[in-house]
Order: structure tokens, then sequence, then C-alpha cells
């Protein structure tokens, strides 16, 4: 039997919208899909929110990057990213896994702000950081989008992800 190929990179994409008529507290990210990379070439696109295998990453780490869409964007909704938070904490007994899939004292990052060159397209400073260790994480993003009138609204997201 082959050895499966190692994982280089994911890539995921939260969407939300600004302007969605029940758009009320708690505001929450709508969507997310992404792409995982291998060291074959090969990729394997997800959708969704249940579990997400990502297989084993490649000895150095692999990749991590997050996007966040926010579909109400338009010339006259410009939105922007205040302050964001990242978070892993480990599913089942305690001790059982690492603190999170980039290192036992890597659980949370934390940013300002994220660059987005294309209007309502959102890239988040996650900087080097890689996977790197095995384990099954609850995750979430929370994220203050900044609305034309200056108001602050905070979302969430809650996706799950077991790396082998």
């Amino acid at each position: 039997m082959p050895t499966p190929p190692n994982t280089t990179a994911v890539s995921i994409t939260f969407t939300l919208n600004s302007t969605a008529l029940a758009n009320t507290p708690p505001y929450e990210i709508t969507g997310c899909t992404g792409l995982v990379s291998y060291s074959d070439n090969s990729s394997a696109p997800f959708n969704g929110w249940n579990a997400l295998g990502i297989g084993t990453p490649q000895a150095n780490g692999a990749t991590f990057s997050l996007t966040v869409v926010d579909t109400g964007y338009s010339s006259s909704n410009q939105t922007g990213i205040a302050n964001w938070a990242l978070t892993f904490i480990p599913r089942g007994a305690q001790n059982s896994s690492n603190q999170s899939p980039f290192g036992n004292n890597q659980n949370t990052f934390t940013g300002s702000g994220a660059s987005s060159p294309n209007g309502g397209t959102f890239t988040l400073a996650i900087g080097s950081h890689k996977i790197k260790n095995a384990g099954n994480w609850d995750w979430m993003l929370m994220i203050q989008v900044v609305l034309p009138n200056h108001q602050i609204n905070c979302y969430a997201s809650d996706p799950e992800m077991e790396v082998a």
C-alpha cells in the first residue's frame, strides 16, 4: 500500500454577510470552505463545518492561511477588520492532545486589521505559524468587523480540525 502524501498547506475561507437582514447578535460566520494541499501536488477541497481530517503535515510543518470574505461588502458598505483571535481547544480527555496543531504554547493567535487587496476579502496575518502536531481540536475565529458607521460587530466560527 503506498504511503499517503504529506500535507503541505491548509487554506481556509470563512464567509459572513455584514448586511444580512437578520444581522443581529449573535453575529455568525456562515460559511467555511478551503483547500488542503499535499506533497504530491494533489489537493482536496472541503466545504462545511464537519471535522476536517487534514492528514500528516510535512516534516517542517504545513503552511496555514485564513481569509474572511464579507459578501455584504460594497461601495456603500465598505467594511474593515478591527481585531481578531484564533483559538484552539483540544478535544477529548485533558492532555490527550497537543494544545494546538501549531505547538504546545501556541493555542491562540491574535491580530489587528487584515489586508484586503480585493474589497471585502480580508487575509488575516497568521505569520509563519505552521501546522505540526497531531491531534483533534475544536477551534474558533472571533473577528471584529467595522461597519461604515464605525459600529463594530464581533463574528464567530466553530469548525473542528483533525491532524494525523
